[in-house]
């Protein structure tokens, strides 16, 4: 209902003057004006937002809950009341629409909320950032081109705006990384983390906060977790392009990881320099980015030391680290030498349990190594030959002893085979084998299901006997 004006006649007699009337008329005129004429030029749902606007100041946690809700699961029809109410709301009752908005992911809202973020207190920043990062790439896209538009225009910088924007990248990017644990196997594939630094040096800042856990930014994740987040933070900075920031941030981060190389009562033994940990990853980033020095020295002691030990089994698990370190730098060539010689020693001292997995994850890592060299390749004859070495150590992995199958379907190293005629014979073929029928998933490769998602495989009384040499 709509009311275009309304007009109230008061007559009062100056002579017979009559307090009663005069009551009756105000009591009249104060309902008019609190209840009737709000409603000119409103929609249907404005007196219900009113009223659990009014709910969402309360000082009770639950009513402002209550009220936020009711709010969210309003239809669309909605929308245009709520961003009218959001026009004559006080400043707090403007930060509590903002969270609303966030709910009911209404994206129209984003430009209004981009626009009232210099108007509201310092405090609020934070949920407000929070509900912009709810509310999809609109948001974040308006509030970047408000920055922008202001830097270029030269008129004026906002703390407040800059403040939000770096919390949405920080937001992000923390979220990103705790996302990887949530998957079924953590991974690490250059291109996935590289998309982290379009954000600039605020980017590479946070993955810096994540890599040295400023601020306990990671509470409430298991230590091993946490270290396989931290290995992942140093490894992205070092496969930027953010040369400059990621450098400074790195040699930061390095006096806080010890060395190992000193003596440890407690153990009563001597911490070993030469392993794969966070400190390690923070060298060889930094021998991405052209700071060599430390990267020289550790890849040079390690040789010595494989070079110097006869012992058979420290040799073998030291070639892996090797071939791990030039993996990560890159040196793919490197990597492939040290394997195939390591699969060759293995060979000639004889293939016992003791050495059985190294040599299997030899021809698994050598297929990963040719995997990578066929996405990288232009060529299509030495694609396709690196292609077939794939899938070659691939089914020599298995044959061999290696059963981590899932691993298959999601190590993006070996993508390059999984759509072609080959690899789907080999997994039907593996299907048919007893020892491994209960290995392979049941999904596609790359599209992996959310864990806990995945339908479960019934347990055999008939326990797999572990790591078997499969007949060819």
């Amino acid at each position: 209902m709509r009311l275009k004006f309304v007009i109230i006649r008061v007559r009062i007699n100056l002579e017979n003057f009559d307090m009663k009337r005069i009551f009756i008329a105000g009591l009249t005129l104060f309902f008019v004006l609190k209840f009737y004429i709000p409603l000119v030029d409103t929609g249907p749902y404005s007196l219900q937002i009113d009223r659990a606007i009014e709910r969402l100041l309360e000082p009770d946690y639950r009513n402002r809950q209550l009220a936020a809700e009711e709010l969210a699961r309003l239809d669309n029809a909605a929308d245009a009341d709520l961003l009218a109410a959001f026009d004559k709301a006080s400043i707090s009752a403007k930060i509590a629409l903002i969270e609303v908005y966030a709910l009911r992911k209404f994206e129209g809202a984003c430009q209004k909320i981009v626009d009232t973020i210099e108007f509201l207190p310092e405090s609020a920043t934070s949920r407000v950032a929070i509900a912009l990062g709810q509310l999809g790439d609109k948001g974040w896209k308006l509030l970047v081109k408000k920055i922008a538009n202001n830097n270029m225009l030269g008129s004026y910088r906002s703390p407040k705006l800059e403040k939000v924007y770096r919390l949405l990248v920080r937001e992000f990017i923390i979220n990103f990384f705790k996302a990887q644990l949530a998957k079924r196997k953590y991974t690490y594939f250059i291109e996935q983390y590289r998309s982290l630094f379009k954000y600039g040096s605020v980017a590479a800042e946070v993955v810096g906060e994540i890599l040295m856990n400023d601020n306990n930014i990671l509470s409430n994740i298991t230590l091993d977790k946490t270290n396989e987040i931290q290995e992942a933070a140093a490894r992205a900075l070092g496969d930027s392009d953010l040369n400059k920031a990621a450098i400074k941030i790195l040699k930061k981060a390095l006096p806080k990881f010890p060395t190992y190389d000193r003596y440890d009562p407690w153990s009563r033994r001597y911490y070993d320099p030469y392993v794969m940990n966070i400190r390690t990853r923070i060298i060889l980033a930094l021998y991405n980015l052209g700071k060599t020095v430390e990267g020289d020295k550790l890849l040079k002691g390690l040789k010595d030391r494989i070079n110097s030990n006869a012992e058979i089994k420290v040799k073998i698990a030291k070639m892996g680290t090797l071939a791990e370190m030039l993996l990560q730098i890159h040196k793919l060539d490197d990597a492939e030498k040290i394997y195939l010689n390591r699969i060759e020693i293995i060979r000639q001292h004889g293939i016992g349990k003791d050495l059985l997995n190294w040599y299997f994850h030899s021809h698994y890592n050598l297929a990963s190594i040719y995997g990578r060299k066929a996405l990288k390749e232009k060529d299509k004859g030495k694609k396709a030959s690196y292609r077939r070495k794939t899938m070659q150590y691939l089914k020599q992995a298995v044959r061999i002893g290696y059963r981590d199958i899932e691993w298959v379907f999601i190590d993006m190293d070996v993508s390059i085979v999984w759509k072609t005629g080959e690899f789907k014979k080999w997994i039907d073929k593996l299907k048919k084998d007893p020892l491994l029928k209960d290995k392979i998933p049941d999904w596609e490769p790359g599209n992996p299901p959310p864990p806990g998602e995945e339908k479960k495989k019934k347990k055999k009384d008939k326990k797999e006997p572990k790591n078997t040499i499969l007949p060819d």
